[in-house]
């Protein structure tokens, strides 16, 4: 009887021992399909730069693939001054920027960010702008779309001045936007 106990004892345990390893290659072979999918979730999505940043009719038509390469770009040449002028628009309103490399931040006047879509009546104008050499204070705000030629960039974030400032301005956080860029005297080349 003892020796039938055992039997079954013995059983029982390689029955169990067998249930563990089919469970253990089961969820190894899970965790492995859901990594491969994963992964080719990931190698179709866009570049994370501009997602849902930069909009237009072939980036939406544009699939992913192993490798992604901006397909689109825009070419600014330099003026006499060797700044670039960059004619944009918001919410209808004609902006005339002039990208400066020097510069961190985006920077409009009030005006212009009230015609764009910024509620200025409730901004505080607390930082400085030690880059523009001046005594300007501004506010941080966020643009709905700016739209340049064939680009709409959406939620810009720019510094709004309270003082005098000669035009809206452009800076690198500008270029951020973009998947890559070149920049020399001459010309500035924006890829998306």
């Amino acid at each position: 009887m003892e020796a039938a106990l055992d039997e079954e004892i013995e059983r029982r345990s390689e029955k169990a021992r067998s249930m563990v390893g089919w469970s253990v290659r089961l969820g190894a072979s899970s965790i492995v399909v859901m990594g491969i999918l994963a992964w080719g979730i990931a190698t179709r999505a866009p570049s994370s730069a501009p997602t849902a940043q930069v909009a237009t009719p072939a980036a939406a038509e544009r699939g992913g693939g192993m490798f992604y390469r901006p397909t689109h770009q825009m070419s600014y040449r330099s003026v006499r001054d060797g700044s670039f002028r960059l004619e944009a628009s918001a919410s209808s309103h004609p902006l005339h920027f002039v990208f400066r490399p020097d510069i961190g931040p985006n920077v409009l006047r009030a005006d212009d960010a009230r015609l764009s879509g910024v509620d200025i009546s409730k901004l505080a104008y607390t930082e400085g702008v030690p880059e523009l050499g001046s005594d300007l204070h501004a506010a941080r705000a966020t643009v709905p779309m700016l739209t340049f030629h064939e680009v709409t960039l959406f939620n810009v974030e720019v510094l709004v001045v309270d003082g005098y400032l000669a035009g809206p301005i452009l800076g690198r956080d500008f270029l951020k936007r973009f998947d890559s860029f070149d920049l020399n005297r001459e010309e500035l080349t924006l890829r998306w």
